[in-house]
């Protein structure tokens, strides 16, 4: 059988908080439960609880007060969500009863509703992220996959045609940095564009902040002196040696055995490759510990905004 507090994650807590503060059980200024309160109420571990609490801070839906806990941020997705819970609600009342005319289980019907959603999402994804390469966009395909568990395809801009992107596609989504060319290829096709905020996480500046020596292949000198910044604010550790560099991807293999030809450099060095050489390096550096994208990720605070514009939860 299984054990319903560790089946319970971070995400179904966040969910679970947003959802109590969508319905009007928790307001801007009120306290949320202790985390001590939430671990007997709701079944989870404290540390669980913590977590997604953190999580909720870091998209802005929650403040947390030393010694006071965590409460309700007067947050400008508060309205949203407000009157996202008062639609749902108004729906499940509406459609509860015309299942129950039919002399249908409520629950069980819409169970097989949704399984027959989440398999024609499935084969026909309204949503595609867009970036400057595919490596890129699968990355953040795969966060809007995982965090808001809805389908998204994934194209570089490159392949931003007609003849690619689907007829079922409603929303492109992408960065700022590539908003005005995906809003001219969508006004074609009276899409929505939605901007999704990137940062390049805090595990990569944790990584490289265990090696000597950090070689960035073809990496924005700005993106470089941002994830240092990360290194010497986050970790009371000596900064590495950092270089930087551009190299053709035909030379890419050549310079990688330069770097981490011998056994001992992966004890001393991490490179870091941009996007569009991750893509074009040479089989036998797949899988190399060494080896590692700059790719960013998708910033923890632009969720809710992301999730609204999508019409889905978080």
């Amino acid at each position: 059988m299984t054990n319903r507090r560790s089946a319970r994650t971070a995400d179904w807590v966040a969910r679970y908080v947003v959802h109590e503060i969508a319905c009007g059980r928790f307001s801007a200024g009120d306290r949320l439960p202790s985390v001590r309160e939430a671990e007997t109420a709701w079944g989870v571990n404290r540390l669980t609880v913590h977590k997604a609490y953190r999580q909720l801070v870091r998209q802005g839906i929650l403040r947390s007060a030393d010694r006071s806990g965590y409460f309700v941020a007067a947050s400008p997705h508060l309205a949203g969500l407000s009157r996202r819970g008062e639609i749902l609600e108004e729906l499940d009342e509406k459609v509860a009863e015309l299942i129950r005319r039919t002399g249908l289980s409520p629950v069980g019907t819409l169970r097989t509703l949704l399984e027959r959603a989440e398999a024609q999402a499935r084969l026909s994804p309204e949503q595609a992220f867009i970036e400057c390469t595919r490596v890129h966009a699968e990355s953040h395909a795969s966060e809007i996959e995982r965090r808001l568990r809805i389908p998204c395809l994934a194209f570089a801009t490159t392949e931003l045609t007609k003849s690619n992107v689907p007829t079922t596609v409603r929303y492109l989504v992408t960065t700022a940095f590539h908003r005005k060319d995906v809003s001219a290829f969508a006004r074609g096709r009276r899409l929505k564009v939605v901007e999704a905020p990137i940062e390049y996480p805090i595990e990569l500046a944790a990584g490289l902040a265990r090696r000597q020596e950090i070689h960035f292949l073809g990496i924005n000198k700005a993106v470089i002196e941002l994830i240092a910044g990360d290194i010497s604010s986050h970790f009371r550790s000596k900064r590495p040696t950092m270089s930087h560099e551009e190299v053709a991807p035909a030379e890419l293999d050549r310079r990688l055995r330069e770097l981490l030809g011998e056994p001992s450099d992966a004890e001393r060095r991490f490179v870091v490759l941009s996007p569009s050489l991750w893509e074009a390096r040479p089989p036998g550096w797949r899988t190399h510990p060494a080896l590692i994208p700059g790719l960013p990720k998708i910033q923890e605070r632009g969720w809710p905004s992301l999730a609204q514009a999508l019409g889905v939860s978080l």
